[in-house]
């Protein structure tokens, strides 16, 4: 393949690190700004879990197909109009005059979202010799971090002194930086054929999880939304019924018949759904609590939430330093003192100890969260360690969207805190044991082939 000059390399670093940085600011900044939003539409607090699920559902159902699309349309063309779409549903999210419009351009927001994530690594990849594409890769995602690390001050400055919608102002700038990167990056013309693309597959997924998502947010409703919970779930059966049926004779799946048969790969990615969900929930109540409960300003939220989601960011690098092979007993001892810190997070009497059990937990997590990509491909076979990668994020952000819909159910004003986080501690115990009993249970065999598992 041939490699892309200096100039070009360091363009598509710098799109794709300003795309990740739009990503990442969004996800920690727009939670601070979520009560405000409710204020600013005069809507009950549990509506505003679809302003961060309908983008993570977005993200996690496109997310499906973006990888092999990148390969057949262009890593660069797919990256630029990533960005496109992200910077224009930020701005349909700016000046969005009711909820439903906002939810609307979040889910836009997510399409680009998963069209920027796979196409901009797969385009440094084309771009950077193999010696020099990890470190490209790395520094990268590290310059898109550093949102991860202002995004709640900035958040919190930015709802308190000129309003919530200027978070979604600030990525337009930072887009248009992007783009006018891709345009002077001169991608080696090496695409491949034109992707072939489940269609039917993929809008069958797509209307299967809007109805579970939907079927979740009815579960404790009252008996006259019976009816419409059951047409609900007909229609959830239906659509995963003809998926599987469709994927048995489809020329190009999109979930791949060898990796259903890998059992560590499936109780890995399971247990990083169960991670995953852990960390966006955290991210969503936390900062809502701060507000809600312990009355701080959406500044105070900030300042206060700093902590927590700059061990979150530190996760990454530590984990990188585990060996793969105790990747998951520590993924699993991160479970099990995850648990016990959300358990007396939820049962703390003032906020200055719930801060420092919050921000322990997200250097839990966070290591925990990292753990799962590098303990998955330790168990897969290397000519579907793309695919799995991409189905392990794939399933752990629809775990998230999905999580979250579950946290913003709520019977008041606020969120139940306690509810929340002791069911969070108790999905990440049983996470933890099932993980020490299958890594104990494999330990036991010789051999276990990574392409099935057995």
């Amino acid at each position: 393949m041939t490699m892309g000059s200096e100039q070009s390399r360091f363009l598509a670093m710098l799109a794709f690190s300003a795309g990740i940085f739009c990503i990442q600011l969004d996800a920690f900044a727009l939670n601070l700004a979520l009560l405000a939003i409710a204020q600013d539409f005069a809507i009950p607090i549990e509506r505003l879990k679809w302003v961060v699920s309908g983008y993570l559902l977005s993200v996690g159902i496109f997310m499906l197909a973006a990888g092999r699309l990148s390969d057949g349309f262009g890593h660069g063309r797919l990256l630029r109009l990533g960005l496109v779409l992200f910077g224009g549903a930020s701005l349909l999210c700016a000046v969005a005059p009711s909820l439903l419009w906002l939810v609307a351009a979040r889910v836009l927001q997510g399409l680009g979202a998963a069209c920027l994530m796979p196409a901009g690594l797969a385009l440094l990849g084309q771009l950077y010799p193999s010696e020099q594409r990890g470190r490209a890769i790395g520094l990268a995602l590290g310059l898109g971090a550093i949102a991860t690390v202002i995004g709640p001050l900035l958040g919190g400055v930015l709802t308190q002194w000129l309003g919530w919608r200027f978070i979604f102002w600030v990525n337009l700038p930072v887009v248009l930086i992007a783009l006018a990167c891709c345009w002077r990056i001169a991608e080696p013309r090496a695409y491949g054929e034109r992707a072939a693309i489940n269609g039917p597959g993929l809008l069958l997924v797509s209307l299967g999880l809007a109805a579970l998502g939907l079927l979740l947010d009815e579960l404790g409703s009252p008996a006259r939304a019976m009816p419409r919970a059951g047409l609900t779930l007909g229609l959830l059966v239906l659509c995963a019924s003809l998926f599987v049926w469709g994927e048995k004779r489809a020329a190009t799946p999109l979930i791949y018949t060898s990796l259903l048969r890998n059992a560590p790969y499936w109780l890995l990615t399971l247990a990083g759904a169960v991670v995953n969900t852990a960390t966006v929930v955290h991210l969503f109540v936390v900062p809502l609590s701060l507000q809600g409960v312990w009355g701080l300003s959406p500044l105070q939220a900030g300042v206060a939430f700093l902590a927590p989601a700059a061990l979150l960011a530190c996760g990454g690098p530590i984990a990188g330093r585990i060996p793969a092979t105790e990747a998951v007993w520590a993924m699993a001892i991160c479970l099990g003192v995850s648990a016990m810190l959300l358990a007396s997070a939820a049962l703390a009497h003032g906020w200055l100890l719930y801060l420092l059990l919050v921000t322990l937990c997200g250097a839990s997590l966070g290591i925990a969260n990292a753990l799962t990509l590098i303990a998955t491909q330790a168990v897969v076979a290397e000519q579907v360690a793309g695919l799995a990668s991409g189905l392990t994020k794939t399933i752990t952000t629809l775990a998230a969207g999905f999580g979250v819909i579950l946290a913003g159910r709520s019977s008041g004003p606020l969120l139940d805190v306690q509810s929340v986080f002791g069911s969070l501690a108790a999905c990440c115990l049983l996470t933890c044991f099932a993980l020490l009993l299958g890594q104990r249970y494999w330990a036991d065999k010789q051999t276990v082939d990574k392409l099935t598992g057995r």
